[in-house]
């Protein structure tokens, strides 16, 4: 009996060639392709010398210690006008939840505003009641509204109020806002004849 040499595993005992035609490859000249070329903008030059800041000449120990000033100082500053921004946005959130709840009563869109109460003011007045609120300061012009006077109280165990009073065609209008530490929402509305 005669042993064959093990052909390797997924290979066929007999071995066939296989031809692989290649596509034709096609020349590219450059020199016969378009050029394009972007047409040139002449940009002013400007002489303002108090805009031109001075050159400094600083040895390179110095300029090293410049610079590592400067990628601590940068930063804090960006951080510092980042936190300043965040908090002044948010301490005038009742102020513009005020204006806000005004703008939907102007556009007597009375849903909107009651969703913009607080749950204690929807248990003691009903929608029915609010939409004639609504009616009401709707009967004055409260398109333009000038803010008076606008105060913030802390009641401790209870949350925050703030206080917006805004004038508007011969009356006052006063908004309460209260943040029970969960979210700010309108917690009373006021209008009053001005005393002349």
């Amino acid at each position: 009996m005669e042993l064959k040499a093990p052909a390797p595993l997924g290979g066929s005992e007999t071995k066939e060639e296989t031809v692989v035609i290649q596509p034709p490859q096609v020349e590219q000249h450059s020199e016969n392709l378009p050029k394009f070329k972007l047409p040139s903008i002449p940009f002013p030059k400007i002489n303002i010398p108090w805009l031109k800041l001075p050159k400094i000449n600083l040895p390179p120990e110095k300029k090293k210690k410049l610079l590592e000033v400067s990628l601590i100082a940068v930063p804090s500053i960006l951080l510092i006008a980042l936190f300043i921004s965040i908090f002044s946005f948010i301490q005038s959130e009742p102020y513009r939840l005020a204006r806000n709840f005004l703008q939907e009563i102007e556009e007597r869109n009375a849903t909107a505003a009651y969703d913009m109460t607080t749950d204690a003011y929807k248990a003691s007045v009903s929608f029915k009641d609010f939409k004639k609120i609504v009616e009401k300061l709707n009967s004055v012009d409260i398109s333009h509204p000038k803010l008076k006077s606008r105060t913030r109280s802390e009641i401790a165990g209870m949350g925050e109020y703030a206080y917006v009073k805004y004038m508007v065609s011969g009356y006052y209008v006063d908004i309460t806002v209260f943040n029970d530490d969960m979210n700010w929402g309108i917690h009373s509305i006021e209008i009053n004849l001005i005393d002349q």
